[in-house]
């Protein structure tokens, strides 16, 4: 793997996975405030916790996963465009957000709703794909470098 493509894929994970965070943010705001002492719950506590979250906390999660998989696939795709990597580097970018979903749903923060679980690592692979897509679309110049 050469450095660009490397560094493309730093690049798009890191944005991806920023946009997610800066999203569970903004729930925070719609009802998502963390109980103080939530690392030192029990796993059943935590659970029962994700389990009161009000309807547009799961909303604002799912659309925040959605936009940041498709700027994660956006963004690989257009910094490696010139050396025409396909669209294997998004499928890495949407595989490592599989990875790091099941980590969060499954380990980190057991108990939100099988639809968020679902929707959200289902949604990873069509939706960076679609990045890759709309990134190829843009024009490109070959004067640019």
């Amino acid at each position: 793997m050469t450095g660009r493509k490397l560094l493309a894929l730093i690049c798009g994970l890191v944005s991806a996975w920023g946009f997610i965070w800066a999203g569970k943010m903004i729930a925070t705001d719609a009802g998502y405030i963390e109980p103080a002492g939530l690392e030192y719950m029990s796993r059943d506590q935590v659970a029962t916790y994700f389990a009161t979250q009000p309807m547009p906390v799961y909303a604002t999660l799912l659309i925040v996963s959605i936009i940041g998989a498709f700027f994660g696939g956006f963004i690989v795709s257009n910094m490696t465009r010139r050396e025409g990597a396909g669209f294997n580097l998004s499928m890495i970018v949407a595989a490592f957000l599989i990875l790091g979903g099941l980590v969060n749903f499954f380990i980190v923060l057991p108990g939100q709703p099988a639809w968020l679980i679902a929707a959200t690592l289902l949604s990873y692979i069509p939706v960076t794909w679609f990045g890759h897509i709309f990134a190829q679309a843009m024009p490109f110049s070959e004067e640019i470098r």
